[in-house]
């Protein structure tokens, strides 16, 4: 898309990740003012996340831009935020059929949709952008929202039908019926989006493709990419004292359980509401509901890789916890309106009871709120960070930059360090000598670029070899570099792409490693990068 819009350059894909990345932002802020009573906690959450607490919102420094960043998450955000907009402009305990569409409006009166039902289609319309842009958090956010709308759909308020005058099986079919008007909306909306770019990739023979890839990302993600939770009981067995066990809830073992505990909480917390028949009745606990499905769906990339740049979880987690805080607070306040007003009847020689003074409560309150900020100012440092990042952007134009006399072809304006940009070309210069222009050539490098800048087509369907890890994708690379005869192989640049998580790529693509020893030979070395030519 970047190509399209701007032209085929690294700048063009640059140019679109700076236009998405603050759209990232925008639409968690969306997000978090639906479920907030106050924009000051929508502020400090924010400001909390982007130092450092969730690693999708550290994109000002340059060491981290090319991590996964809140742009990636865009339009999840926009979706989640649209939902969670229906649920608090829509949804009314009173009138609990007013998500069904139900409702009498002028807009839109006459038409095939009440106004109501736009909503979840126009959730819809973000969700499969999100697949599209982002496969994993795309697949995400729809099931997220589907889950949702399911789980509302039979709940009594959605499908309630007060009329006598129905019979049995009428009013199960028009319960079925009301409650499931926002499902089917939102699926619309998924479809509105999903037949014309399939129509599009169908017309340019790959839609097969979409789907294949697709199938292989999402099956295939944990083994390819999976690593382990650092252990928890041993950690806990070495708690014999306060300062160990605040040394614990320091750590960084911590930080990766903290999720669990806070979904563990509030879930446990929807359960007691549903016990109660309070789950529906109160408009909180569906944005609440929401949240905590999206954190769980979203926590399985955490338990897929446990590093942080894959910590999509952890932004909801905090809007939870931001949540009790802003709750307990707000509480307080009520509190101690209310006991000023009893101390002033109290002077006033009017009847009053003990029990309404409520200063045990407000302090147990305040010191869940003293704990909770400890935390997170402990663990993350958000002011420290602050000054770091704000002496980033203050300083910007004055650090030194790299320039090149005679910029690579298809780099566009991007500056980059000399030494780097000539190796870059030296490496291009040399397969562009010894392939033609329509020949393949491949990577084993995981430096997937040089296809763009050679400008010469993979002989996979794999940017980076990594994604090749079971050994049906390795045997299926080693018969298309057989099929189309491919001269000429990158084997290493001598960097952490050689050796991604710590396995070499050697060990990780074993079969591919045998076949490129037993039909390839080493034929230039420029700088860091080996390349290897066909025997």
């Amino acid at each position: 898309m970047a190509s399209k819009l701007f032209g085929a350059s690294l700048a063009s894909d640059r140019l679109l990740g700076h236009i998405l990345d603050p759209l990232g932002h925008v639409g968690f802020y969306f997000l978090a003012l639906q479920i907030f009573k106050s924009r000051l906690s929508v502020f400090l959450l924010l400001w909390i996340l982007s130092s450092g607490v969730s690693e999708e919102f550290m994109f000002w420094e340059a060491s981290r831009r090319m991590a996964y960043t809140a742009g990636r998450l865009s339009f999840g955000y926009f979706s989640l935020a649209i939902l969670a907009f229906y649920l608090k402009k829509g949804y009314n305990p009173l009138n609990p059929t007013f998500l069904s569409g139900k409702i009498s409006t002028p807009i839109l009166k006459k038409g095939i949709f009440h106004y109501v039902l736009l909503i979840p289609i126009l959730a819809g319309i973000f969700s499969m952008l999100a697949i599209f842009y982002s496969l994993e958090i795309g697949l995400y956010t729809t099931v997220t929202c589907l889950l949702f709308l399911l789980i509302f759909a039979f709940s009594p308020q959605a499908s309630n039908v007060s009329s006598p005058s129905f019979s049995f099986l009428k009013a199960i079919l028009q319960k079925a019926k009301n409650g499931l008007r926002p499902l089917f909306s939102y699926i619309l909306g998924l479809f509105i989006v999903f037949v014309p770019i399939s129509v599009y990739l169908a017309f340019y023979n790959a839609f097969d493709d979409m789907i294949v890839n697709s199938y292989i990302q999402t099956r295939y993600q944990g083994i390819i990419w999976g690593l382990r939770f650092p252990p928890l009981f041993p950690e806990l067995a070495k708690i014999n004292s306060i300062e160990t066990m605040k040394a614990f809830i320091l750590s960084g073992t911590f930080k990766w359980y903290m999720p669990v505990l806070v979904y563990l909480i509030t879930a446990t917390y929807l359960a007691y509401q549903l016990i109660r028949f309070r789950l529906w009745k109160v408009k909180s606990n569906a944005s609440l509901l929401l949240i905590t499905i999206a954190g769980i769906v979203f926590f399985r990339t955490m338990l897929g890789r446990s590093d942080g740049t894959h910590l999509y979880g952890m932004a909801f987690a905090w809007i939870l916890g931001m949540y009790l805080i802003e709750s307990l607070f707000f509480k307080i306040c009520n509190d101690l309106r209310m006991d000023f007003g009893v101390s002033v009847a109290w002077h006033s020689h009017k009847p009053m009871s003990t029990s309404n003074h409520p200063y045990s409560a407000i302090a147990w309150r305040a010191i869940a709120i003293i704990v909770l900020i400890w935390y997170a100012v402990s663990a993350y440092n958000p002011i420290d960070t602050t000054k770091r990042l704000s002496a980033i952007l203050t300083g910007y134009g004055s650090f030194d930059r790299y320039h090149v006399n005679k910029p690579l072809e298809r780099i566009g304006g991007i500056n980059i360090p000399a030494d780097q940009a000539s190796q870059i070309k030296a490496v291009v210069d040399y397969i562009q000598k010894n392939t033609r222009p329509d020949e393949t050539i491949f990577d084993f490098s995981n430096q997937g670029g040089y296809y763009f800048f050679a400008d010469r087509p993979s002989a996979t369907r794999y940017h980076q070899v990594c994604y090749a890890s079971i050994d049906t994708m390795q045997n299926e690379v080693i018969e298309r570099l057989e099929r189309y005869k491919t001269k000429l192989v990158i084997f290493s640049n001598s960097s952490w792409m050689d050796a991604i998580d710590g396995v070499s790529s050697l060990d990780r693509h074993k079969i591919i490693a045998k076949y490129i020893k037993d039909n390839y030979a080493e034929s230039a070395k420029i700088g860091t990068t080996t390349i290897y030519m066909r025997k």
